[in-house]
């Protein structure tokens, strides 16, 4: 027979792998909403959540079936998705240092500026390479310290848009926390719902 005092040697809590699997999918899930802001990221959040709840009622077959739909849907977006399939180009097809290596040389000699004092490049002016990745808005910003130097590939129209930073070696936007590094001096603007241009 237990003692009074054996109470007090009982862990309260026991953590059995469904626990720990399920926490994790919850850590997983705040990684994604995070991560992928907007639909995506709540899309991706609310399938891993079902799946750990499912690990938790022991559902072995519906915690699978959500993960296969994670795994097709994040693949698709890879893809499809306007902001991932432009990123996966740069960094698979185009590579970061080209795509550097092609920024500094224009902004070490920037064309002039128009009667606006806005530096804007032709699409159709760009290396083939370049042009694969550039959007119908590319700007050249030059700051009097040189430190923001940019480039800006600029996609989508004035309400919904994303696109790509490109400065030199070091170059951080002055919001660094609201873009997606991709590269050193290489940043992400993800898709945004705005009545602006890209910041």
């Amino acid at each position: 027979m237990d003692g009074p005092g054996d109470d007090k040697t009982r862990p309260r809590f026991s953590f059995s792998p469904h626990i720990v699997v399920a926490l994790s999918m919850v850590a997983a899930a705040v990684g994604l909403f995070i991560r992928y802001i907007g639909p995506p990221g709540i899309f991706f959040a609310i399938t891993m959540l079902l799946a750990g709840w499912c690990v938790l009622r022991a559902n072995k077959g519906g915690a699978l079936g959500y993960l296969v739909v994670f795994a097709v849907a994040w693949l698709a977006l890879q893809f499809f998705g306007p902001y991932t399939n432009l990123r996966n180009r740069i960094v698979w097809v185009v590579g970061t240092e080209r795509l550097q290596q092609w920024a500094v040389e224009v902004l070490e000699n920037p064309p002039p500026q128009d009667n606006d004092g806005v530096v804007l490049l032709n699409r159709d002016s760009l290396p083939i390479d370049i042009r694969s990745i550039a959007g119908p808005y590319i700007s050249v910003d030059i700051s009097e310290d040189g430190i923001r130097d940019r480039i800006v590939l600029g996609h989508g129209g004035g309400f919904y848009h994303w696109g790509i930073l490109v400065g030199p070696p070091g170059y951080t936007p002055l919001l660094p926390e609201q873009y997606d590094k991709i590269a050193d001096g290489i940043w992400g603007l993800t898709p945004v719902l705005t009545n602006e241009g890209v910041a």
